[in-house]
């Protein structure tokens, strides 16, 4: 082996060493970055120098052949299908409890409550039906039954709206990111090829596979040349560097409908991901939203017709019959309930013929509250089957993100920097350093005998 080619293996070492010191220290610069994963160069022997012989092969240094991502393909796929899973079971965890704090049960403004005042007052006006004070209250309590029903509606209807809202800026969000991981695969297949490092735009590119999961439940497969297929039931809505738009339709019932834009009226197969669990909790059959505004639609048809029967058949104080005391338009009877009547002379309170201090029309009409298939009985299950679904929707939300974080930490675990761990290999790679340097300064000793005291000893 020539001293020559020595500097040439010194030189590698130094080289190597300077690789691995600049990759420690991007790592550690990139501690705090989120989807940030840490990289470690790779290295091999080079070829032996050429002139050296088969019984003293001496290796021509060492070569840097690449950076190495510390990523593990199972842990990024654990991660991103929790993160669907978790999105799907937090979107309906939040609609029952944004429908559990309109409820408002058990409460002093919720509607429990102003059904038994409503029924306490006309158990009141029984005991007097020509007091107009005790009239007065009964409308009143009325009112405020009428008011706490149809704001009730309508709150659960604006969280609805919400909901579909959400809708059209999930899918918008979902097409953004298709469209950032196919420009993402393209620069990957680019550097790929290239030999460049391609390990800044991997990160970037998980990181919004991650998003577009927990979006759309979408699937991932990646690629022999470092490209992503991510599809939605089958379908792939990120293929290389194309990608496959999403659209929102609205569909005769007034619920969205996600489909792809390039096949109109085709449903997108959802399986998880916020938008699935969107479009769980605004089915209009079974949906979260649906079933508490037939609720209040069922409660307030109850109230209204079985109050009107009796009403209907009894006699105010000065005479009048067949009045109903609520009235609901057409549609929904909870947006549409009010109170008929405006003042005492508008209230039956005692059977026809009676005579004006009859009370047993309100008598009658106070114990509709405790009957069964009532207006109470009706809202108590209600009440009941909402607090179930939302107590089992929170907890499975609660598990879905416990799910969630184990495998993220999984994942950081074999992905994030560890300062010690850098430091540890900026020491090792700094000696590395000085070793390299330490044999080229050896060399140079020997070089400096050779040239500037060859042939002067003696002299």
């Amino acid at each position: 082996m020539s001293t020559f080619g020595t500097l040439g293996t010194g030189l590698s070492g130094l080289g190597a060493a300077r690789a691995g010191i600049d990759i420690s220290a991007n790592n550690l610069a990139n501690v705090d970055t989120t989807g940030y994963t840490r990289q470690r160069i790779t290295t091999t022997a080079a070829a032996p120098l050429a002139g050296t012989t088969a019984a003293a092969l001496a290796s021509g240094g060492v070569i840097v052949t690449g950076v190495n991502r510390l990523a593990d393909a199972q842990a990024d796929s654990l991660v991103r299908s929790s993160s669907a899973d978790a999105a799907f079971t937090g979107v309906r965890a939040e609609a029952y409890a944004d429908i559990e704090a309109i409820l408002g049960e058990p409460g002093e403004l919720g509607l429990q409550a102003g059904l038994a005042d409503f029924w306490a007052a006309w158990q009141d006006l029984s005991n007097d039906p020509s007091d107009g004070g005790r009239a007065s209250l009964l409308l009143s309590a009325a009112g405020s039954l009428a008011s706490t029903i149809r704001s009730g509606h309508a709150s659960v209807s604006a969280a609805r709206d919400a909901a579909t809202a959400r809708t059209s800026s999930a899918v918008e969000q979902a097409n953004s990111v298709a469209s950032r991981i196919a420009s993402l695969n393209a620069s990957i297949q680019a550097a790929t090829a290239s030999g460049g490092n391609a390990a800044g735009l991997l990160d970037q590119r998980d990181v919004a596979l991650e998003q577009l999961s927990a979006l759309t439940g979408a699937t991932v497969r990646l690629a022999a040349d470092g490209t992503a297929t991510a599809s939605i039931g089958g379908v792939p809505i990120v293929e290389g560097g194309t990608t496959r738009q999403l659209a929102v339709s609205t569909l005769a019932d007034g619920t969205p409908q996600v489909e792809w834009a390039h096949r109109p009226g085709t449903a997108v197969e959802l399986g998880s991901g916020e938008l699935a669990g969107l479009r769980s909790v605004l089915d209009p059959a079974s949906g979260a939203f649906a079933q508490t505004l037939a609720s209040y639609d069922a409660v307030a048809s109850a109230l209204a017709t079985q109050t009107n029967a009796i009403h209907a058949s009894g006699s105010t104080t000065a005479g009048t019959t067949g009045l109903d005391f609520f009235a609901t338009g057409p549609g929904s009877a909870a947006a549409t309930l009010s109170v008929v009547p405006t003042g005492a002379d508008g209230i039956a309170t005692g059977a026809v013929g009676a005579g004006a201090y009859d009370a047993s029309i309100a008598d009658a009409i106070s114990l509709i509250g405790g009957s069964t298939g009532g207006p109470d009985t009706l809202w108590r299950s209600a009440v009941v089957a909402v607090g179930s679904q939302s107590a089992t929707a929170a907890s499975a939300a609660d598990t879905s993100a416990a799910i969630q974080d184990r495998a993220k930490a999984s994942q950081l675990g074999g992905s994030a920097v560890s300062v010690d761990e850098e430091n540890v290999a900026l020491m090792a790679y700094q000696r590395s350093y000085q070793a390299a340097a330490r044999v080229i300064t050896a060399v140079d000793e020997a070089l400096d005998v050779l040239i500037n005291r060859t042939g002067t000893v003696g002299r």
